[in-house]
């Protein structure tokens, strides 16, 4: 008899642990699932075609999140770098009285420059482009080169993204890992996250990085559709150091 109810106790244990894996596994899925259904970040840039030197210029970002304004966001700068002298700095932003993000800055040299947002609030990460022509005479002398190629290098360097793989199977949990380099090291501390775009549905999310070793950062994640997914990986360390590379992921 007392073997019969060991039995029968062993047999009840074994279906619960069952059932508490089972529930554990779905449980995870709804997470994951919920994870690439964030909030979807938009940012539209304001940004002057052309300017002169000594003019005070004025860069305008609205930021919306699923379609409404947002006017405390985490973090949003400009970046903007002179493409002709490498000259590259950040410029912090205030909300003005029509709940768009602002920031000026006085010209001082001619030159094309490359205007870069960087929104961010939460998980969400959102980077747009710009561009603005100063007319005017670039001027370039030998410490003036030597001065802003470091600053551009302290600023950009040489930064690299390795991804382990670019496709996965539907409904299957897939570990993804990229590996990133800046100057040549392991680039280390870094904000690492996937910005993940159905191309058929356009639903889109963020997926957050952990760092499992020096500049390898890795992530698991299952995807409920097959398809095809724009993804694009988003590299942060300080204020300084903003990258960013697109893939093409493949779900079968």
């Amino acid at each position: 008899m007392r073997k019969i109810a060991l039995t029968a106790l062993a047999l009840i244990s074994s279906v619960a642990l069952v059932a508490c894996n089972d529930n554990e596994e779905k449980n995870t899925d709804k997470v994951e699932k919920q994870e690439v259904k964030a909030p979807v970040l938009k940012a539209d840039v304001t940004v002057p075609k052309t300017a002169d030197v000594g003019e005070k210029v004025e860069f305008q970002v609205k930021v919306t999140e699923d379609g409404k304004v947002l006017t405390n966001a985490s973090e949003v700068t400009f970046e903007v770098e002179n493409a002709d002298t490498h000259s590259d700095k950040m410029l912090e932003t205030k909300v003005n009285k029509d709940n768009v993000y602002v920031a000026e800055m006085t010209i001082k040299e001619a030159g094309n420059y490359e205007i870069t947002a960087h929104v961010t609030n939460g998980e969400g990460h959102e980077m747009v482009d710009a561009d603005m022509k100063v007319a005017g005479k670039v001027a370039k002398t030998k410490d003036n080169d030597h001065d802003s190629e470091e600053a551009h290098e302290h600023a950009h360097g040489d930064t690299s993204a390795t991804f382990s793989q670019t496709t996965a199977k539907k409904g299957e949990n897939t570990n993804f890992s990229v590996t990133i380099e800046h100057d040549g090291k392991a680039l280390t501390d870094a904000k690492v996250r996937f910005q993940v775009v159905n191309k058929d549905t356009e639903e889109a999310g963020w997926l957050t990085l952990k760092e499992k070793a020096d500049g390898t950062y890795e992530v698991k994640n299952t995807f409920n559709d097959a398809g095809t997914y724009n993804v694009t990986l988003h590299v942060e360390k300080g204020k300084e150091l903003h990258f960013h590379e697109e893939k093409t992921f493949t779900v079968k």
